[in-house]
């Protein structure tokens, strides 16, 4: 898939992906995050392509981020699959750099396994001209490549790093005459294309750096839980946004940046015990609302879900009664055979129970602890423990 902005060209086995948006310096917004994190994810699995190739349009490799697209949530997943997907691919990615790299453009680029620039290309990260973090796991690698020092001045003081000086530090492999670049980076790849890819393949994998990265990927693994997107998420955000400031200004023990990383990591603990501490709650509560919505796909699929819990906080008791069998009976009696989806024509004897709207209503209606309580006693967690003795989905 292409677009103007992104495109893609599959070529001698090879997948090309140029930014193209020259008046624009060949910025990066959501959509082209998204797509190249698409093509990406589609290339790893694809068995005609073995080495994936990044350049940019005319005379501009990329000027990263375009500060004048939408901002927000969206922007923050699409980055983190995007820099994800050049942590975990498992073929060589091939970075011709045939102009200016800057800032995600810049960082991304040491995620890279080979990286061939024009002696005009030079690299800049301006994060804290524009009061952005560091992006791309720059925090990490550049201090590995560059050593902590030439990082920190990059990082931290906006320097501009030329390519001749990028090849001294071995930020890059080669440097050619603009007129060249294509021409030598294209003899490399075909030489790669020429030896056995098993190996090829098996050489990344067993490499240190790989291990490296994929330290980096799990890194951003937590463990999500009930409520996480709605009230964790943003402060998980902030905490990294923090943590990533502190390691940049070179891990202080004191002042504005150790104290903004310290409160922000407290904030993310205590939202996240919090909903570790209601999870059941929330699962509940989410059930209830399929049901309120009358989204009985999303309803099922949650009391599938849950039934597969071990942990049972719901003492087994529903208006006196205790056994298993008696409890999908209530709910049964409470429900009723009857379905308010006008496009549900499955057999009485395989039909899915469901509520009618009046029924959800009654059910919504009184709210205890979160827990969606019912005039009978009824709540939505009660599913855990009747839902094996519903009729199932036919």
């Amino acid at each position: 898939m292409s677009n103007d902005k992104v495109i893609e060209t599959l070529q001698e086995n090879v997948l090309i992906i140029k930014f193209n948006r020259p008046k624009k310096k060949n910025a990066l917004d959501i959509e082209s995050f998204v797509q190249i994190t698409k093509a990406l994810d589609n290339a790893a699995s694809d068995d005609n392509i073995k080495i994936v190739v990044f350049n940019g349009a005319e005379d501009f490799y990329s000027s990263g981020f375009d500060l004048s697209s939408e901002r927000g949530n969206r922007l923050y997943v699409a980055l983190e699959g995007f820099v994800k997907a050049f942590i975990t691919f498992p073929k060589l990615l091939v970075a011709i750099v045939n102009g200016p790299a800057i800032g995600i453009a810049a960082t991304t680029l040491a995620l890279c396994d080979l990286v061939y620039a024009s002696e005009n290309a030079y690299f800049y990260t301006p994060f804290t001209k524009v009061g952005a973090a560091a992006e791309g796991c720059s925090s990490v690698t550049f201090p590995r490549l560059l050593g902590e020092k030439k990082a920190m001045e990059m990082l931290i003081l906006n320097y501009i790093m030329p390519a001749k000086e990028a090849l001294e530090y071995g930020f890059i492999n080669k440097v050619y005459k603009s007129e060249e670049l294509h021409k030598k980076s294209w003899e490399t790849i075909r030489e790669i294309l020429n030896l056995n890819q098993t190996s090829v393949l098996y050489s990344k994998k067993a490499a240190a750096y790989r291990v490296f990265a994929l330290k980096l990927s799990n890194g951003s693994k937590k463990r999500r839980i009930p409520g996480w997107n709605e009230r964790v998420k943003q402060a998980y955000a902030t905490s990294k946004e923090a943590f990533i400031n502190w390691v940049a200004a070179g891990r202080p023990s004191t002042g504005v940046v150790a104290e903004k990383r310290s409160s922000t990591k407290k904030d993310f603990k205590k939202e996240y015990k919090k909903c570790l501490r209601d999870s059941e709650e929330i699962k509940a509560s989410r059930i209830a609302l399929s049901l309120h919505n009358k989204n009985f796909n999303s309803f099922w699929r949650q009391t599938n879900k849950a039934m597969k819990t071990k942990n049972k906080t719901l003492a087994v008791e529903v208006n006196g009664k205790s056994d298993e069998r008696e409890i999908a009976k209530e709910f049964a009696s409470h429900f009723g055979f009857t379905t308010s989806h006008p496009a549900d024509k499955t057999p009485m004897s395989r039909r899915i129970i469901s509520i009618s709207a009046a029924e959800v209503d009654k059910i919504i209606q009184c709210e205890n602890r979160n827990k969606a309580a019912g005039h009978d006693g009824l709540v939505a967690e009660h599913l855990i423990y009747s839902g094996p003795y519903l009729p199932t989905l036919g």
